[in-house]
């Protein structure tokens, strides 16, 4: 199920415009080149807890992060051309159109996300990059594998067993 959560989240994502780069994180902000383009969206689970409801079955609930990130090639102020301006608000708009496509978002067969955060985080380089986090659960089942045996003949002896011939 987490699989089709991811897929699901990076399908919607492509509604997005501007992103010019989305796949699964894998820690490619962490690398010194980092081999994507700008602005990306970067999705990953953080983790799921799972509770259990009898016959095998249990309530999944977890967090996704969603990464996106914008590399400023330029420093921009108030007092930049406008054009340059312009630009860093768009990011802005990206973000939010992250937001509104996957908050309340759901495949069917798991709980509609929902935003529980969103923060900045403060890089070294010239990377900007905000991190979205959404909560889901969902419902497994695991299929018992029930193996058939034909009946044997078993052979019942009841009694004691007697010490002479």
């Amino acid at each position: 199920m987490i699989h089709q959560i991811l897929t699901d989240i990076q399908d919607q994502l492509k509604a997005v415009k501007g992103l010019r780069y989305i796949s699964e994180d894998w820690g490619q902000l962490e690398l010194d080149n980092p081999p994507i383009l700008f602005p990306c969206a970067l999705v990953d689970v953080d983790g799921f807890n799972y509770s259990q409801t009898g016959n095998l079955e249990q309530i999944g609930e977890g967090y996704i992060h969603i990464r996106v990130a914008e590399q400023l090639l330029v420093k921009v102020s108030s007092t930049a051309p406008e054009k340059l301006t312009e630009a860093s608000i768009e990011f802005f708009k990206i973000m939010d159109a992250v937001r509104n496509k996957l908050h309340g978002y759901s495949g069917g067969r798991y709980s509609k996300l929902i935003r529980t955060s969103f923060k900045r985080v403060r890089q070294n380089d010239s990377i900007r990059e905000y991190i979205f986090t959404f909560k889901t659960s969902y419902e497994e089942v695991n299929e018992k594998k029930v193996v058939k045996i034909d009946n044997p003949k078993l052979e019942i002896k009841t009694g004691y067993p007697t010490l002479h011939p």
